[in-house]
């Protein structure tokens, strides 16, 4: 993918965020995937409190279902594998995970 094109897909997914989505900062630890297309995964520095206050059944992890985006996914992923900081906005529960609406990666 160009940058061009995964920029500007990063720009759209920002821009809707949902405005009072919590969030958290860190470097990807562990990346979790199911054959469904689930995503989910653990920051080496945890979640922060207000991440984990959106999901009352939060087990260690934040996802997305297998119907979500995939270039969130990709971008997840790419981020994981680069060793690369990300910021998470989280908003509510995807099952026991705290859901992820948009990342932010440093380039």
């Amino acid at each position: 993918m160009k940058k061009p094109t995964l920029l500007i897909s990063l720009l759209i997914m920002l821009t809707s965020a949902s405005a009072h989505s919590a969030g958290s900062i860190g470097t990807i630890s562990t990346y979790y995937s199911t054959n469904n297309g689930s995503v989910a995964l653990k920051l080496k520095e945890g979640f922060s409190d207000e991440a984990k206050n959106e999901c009352p059944t939060y087990n260690g992890y934040a996802g997305i279902s297998g119907d979500d985006d995939p270039i969130l996914k990709s971008t997840l992923l790419s981020a994981a594998v680069a060793g690369k900081k990300v910021r998470l906005a989280v908003d509510g529960c995807e099952n026991s995970w705290i859901k992820i609406t948009a990342v932010y990666v440093t380039i």
